[in-house]
């Protein structure tokens, strides 16, 4: 079998001589699971599917409620901390949009401080309107890279800086709309953080249907190198793109909040030890029909670790109120254990079992256990319950007793870190 098979189940064909059976000399076939096609799975609980792997899903987010609302429309939010003060900017969105900023000593009293960047505070390239923005504090600068819609009607990202957070100037255009295939895309929605050697910045393009992240650097925070897409349209969580990222230093990597959009607009997460290269981790939030603030979008997530392995999780969001914002709090970690099962695995006539295969990654505090299950019954057949083999040996099993089997995956952690069933 060559890698690229997630599980897979060897079948030898038989034939009848007098009264016994004797094996052909060449294989009946297999049945394999490859985790991209969703109909070999038959349920499945606590882990995602998704891109030929199959993981356990992170920690779901604890909503909070309303952290932060005026009589207008509000939204876009990003929270920094500096100098025991936190900084909500956030969008008005009521009229031409604005950026404001509201401030607080402990993340839930908050004291509005009015407009800080209003449409037109770097000219015709945000003369349309200023919103979603990121901030860093480098030493005693705050630096701001926020959207601006620009006089011909497409998105770029623009930078400012402050030394206070309140009074701003302008500081020119850090990244203009991404061209792709000749066609300007609106370029907007940056997250931005100082990596200890220069700074990195992911950002959304749009091109009419989709979206995607991208990365890019800079020494400086002023001049920017485009590193390209790390995050581009995937099914199913995905469909319509990712977008408005928010990248915080976590433990041991980086940890990534983003709107995933298929059906609905969720918020998804996802991991990376060089901001190049992530792993998705599904969906950790999504509307609620029940909260009437939240019931039909939920928008622009801006994480801040709060404690070690713990984040506060500021977002927009609208139902029939006028849009505010709202907070969760999560863990960093899994949900543990999860499972899935597949279809049904027959076995033709004058055929027997003879092995399975698992290609799996198992980091230090993880585990993958599979079962082979009698379909009938639903229950583990004898000696077949919870192997932690790779390569397992199906001849065991009496094919006459046993002629349909399920398989059953188990996946858990006590750590940080997530097993994989791979392609």
């Amino acid at each position: 079998m060559k890698r690229g098979s997630g599980v897979a189940v060897a079948l030898a064909a038989l034939a009848v001589l007098g009264t016994g059976l004797v094996p052909f000399a060449t294989a009946g076939g297999t049945w394999t699971d490859s985790f991209s096609d969703p109909s070999m799975v038959r349920s499945s609980t606590g882990v995602r599917i998704g891109g030929g792997a199959v993981g356990l899903l992170p920690q779901s987010m604890s909503r909070q409620g309303l952290a932060f609302g005026l009589s207008q429309n509000l939204g876009g939010p990003s929270v920094v901390l500096h100098g025991g003060v936190y900084y909500l900017y956030y969008c008005q969105c009521g009229g031409p949009f604005s950026i404001a900023v509201a401030t607080s000593p402990d993340m839930f009293n908050w004291t509005d401080r009015g407009v800080v960047i209003p449409p037109g505070f770097q000219g015709s390239n945000d003369s349309g309107g200023v919103v979603f923005q990121d901030v860093v504090v480098m030493g005693s600068t705050f630096h701001m890279w926020y959207s601006g819609i620009g006089s011909n009607g497409l998105y770029s990202i623009l930078h400012a800086t402050s030394p206070d957070g309140l009074n701003w100037t302008a500081a020119g255009t850090a990244l203009s709309p991404e061209v792709v295939n000749g066609v300007a895309q609106n370029t907007y929605s940056p997250g931005a953080l100082w990596n200890g050697t220069g700074y990195m910045m992911w950002y959304t393009t749009y091109d009419g249907s989709q979206t995607w992240i991208r990365l890019a650097t800079s020494p400086n925070g002023v001049s920017w190198t485009r590193q390209g897409v790390v995050l581009a349209p995937q099914s199913p969580d995905e469909t319509y793109g990712a977008r408005q990222p928010s990248v915080v230093q976590g433990s041991s990597d980086l940890v990534m909040w983003y709107e995933c959009v298929s059906s609905s607009d969720d918020f998804c997460r996802a991991r990376s030890t060089d901001g190049r290269t992530w792993t998705r981790e599904g969906v950790v939030l999504t509307p609620d029909a029940s909260l009437p603030g939240e019931s039909e979008l939920i928008a622009r997530p801006s994480a801040l670790q709060t404690a070690p392995d713990e984040y506060r999780v500021w977002y927009g969001a609208r139902g029939s109120l006028v849009g505010k914002i709202y907070s969760a709090l999560t863990t960093d970690g899994y949900a543990s254990p999860g499972s899935l099962t597949s279809v049904p695995i027959y076995l033709p006539a004058n055929n027997t079992w003879l092995w399975l295969r698992a290609y799996k990654d198992e980091p230090p505090g993880t585990s993958i256990s599979i079962s082979v299950l009698d379909r009938a019954t639903e229950t583990p057949i004898p000696g077949y319950e919870s192997t932690s083999a790779s390569n397992l040996s199906l001849s065991g099993i009496d094919w006459q007793a046993h002629a349909t089997i399920e398989l059953r995956a188990t996946l858990a952690t006590t750590t940080f870190t997530s097993p994989h069933l791979l392609e």
